[in-house]
Order: C-alpha cells, then sequence, then structure tokens
C-alpha cells in the first residue's frame, strides 16, 4: 500500500518527496538498493525508516514545502518587492472551482520569501504553508504578489526543494518526527 505526499504542481520539479509504503515484511535497509534498482532513471530513494503501529502517516505530518523559482535577468523581482509582500496583512488569491471564483487571503500561508543569488541566476526562495494552515501555490505567489503573467511564469523553473514538519518553531525533516 503506496500513501504519497502532497502533491506537485504539473511543470514543477523537486529535490525530496516522501511517500509511506505499507509492507508485509518487517522493513529492512538493504530494500533501498533493492528498490533503486528497478526504479526508473530520475528516481531514488534516499532514506527509509520504519514507522510502528498506528502512528500518523509521514506524510500527513508535513506542513511547510519549500521551492526555488529560477528568474532572468528579465524580471524585476528585487529584495524591496520581497520584504513589500511579507509587510502585507493580506494577499488574496482568486481561484476558480467549479466554474466559481472564490478570492482567498493566502497571507498566513506565505511564511517567508527571499531573494537569493544562485549561479548566475537569481532565485525566488519561498516557505509556503500547506494543510490545516491552508495553501498558496508558487505561481500564484508570482501573479498575485508580483505581477507576473501566465506566459512570463510557464517558462520558469519551479523547484520544491524541501518538505517539512513545522512544530513549535522548529523546522524538522519529517524523518526527525515520525515515530
Amino acid at each position: 500500500k503506496l500513501s504519497f505526499g502532497p502533491p506537485l504542481t504539473l511543470g514543477y520539479t523537486s529535490r525530496g518527496e516522501f511517500l509511506d509504503i505499507q509492507l508485509d515484511t518487517p522493513f529492512q535497509e538493504p530494500m533501498i538498493d533493492r528498490l533503486n534498482e528497478v526504479l526508473p532513471d530520475g528516481f531514488h530513494v534516499q532514506q527509509g525508516k520504519p514507522v510502528f503501529g498506528k502512528a500518523a502517516s509521514v506524510s500527513s505530518q508535513i506542513n511547510l514545502a519549500c521551492y526555488e523559482v529560477e528568474l532572468g535577468p528579465d524580471y524585476a523581482i528585487s529584495t524591496e518587492k520581497t520584504f513589500a509582500v511579507l509587510a502585507q496583512p493580506s494577499i488574496l488569491v482568486r481561484r476558480v472551482k467549479n466554474d466559481e471564483i472564490n478570492e482567498i487571503d493566502v497571507r498566513d500561508s506565505i511564511l517567508n520569501i527571499e531573494l537569493r543569488q544562485g549561479t548566475g541566476v537569481h532565485l525566488l526562495y519561498m516557505e509556503l504553508a500547506l494543510g490545516n494552515r491552508g495553501f498558496v501555490r508558487p505561481d500564484e505567489i508570482l501573479s498575485t504578489c508580483f505581477g507576473l503573467s501566465t506566459q512570463e511564469i510557464l517558462p520558469l523553473k519551479i523547484c520544491r526543494t524541501a518538505l517539512m514538519v513545522s512544530t513549535g518553531g522548529s523546522r524538522l525533516s519529517p524523518f526527525e518526527v515520525s515515530s
């Protein structure tokens, strides 16, 4: 039985996803090597750990996603603009569901935004809440907060760099909190 973590938006890449696998036999480290031998190119299991009994699934505990967006020289996003986004008390995003348009305040879902220097490019780094605190997608931030059009957003490389558990002011790997 497989249970996958939070879904990844179509077109995004990722450096670390989580899934729960229910096995008929007890977990053993060599299972990771055997699984990696048969996975398609580009997929690799890095770590595994047993979760016993009726413990909550690893995936259900994840409530924070980190993203990096590669920005080319034509994108006018500055450090000042990222500070301005974080200073806003409310950020309304328009979402369409069942032919109905809703405006949703996603400000509480935006935990951090930073402009970072990558290798020859600027990276827009975002920490976004998942689960009970609501959610917001990076493309919604790019359009609503930075004014980018769909045509400007589509060619951008957006990578989910981490999935974490934010609890009591700490940010932990799901492996650090599962039992």
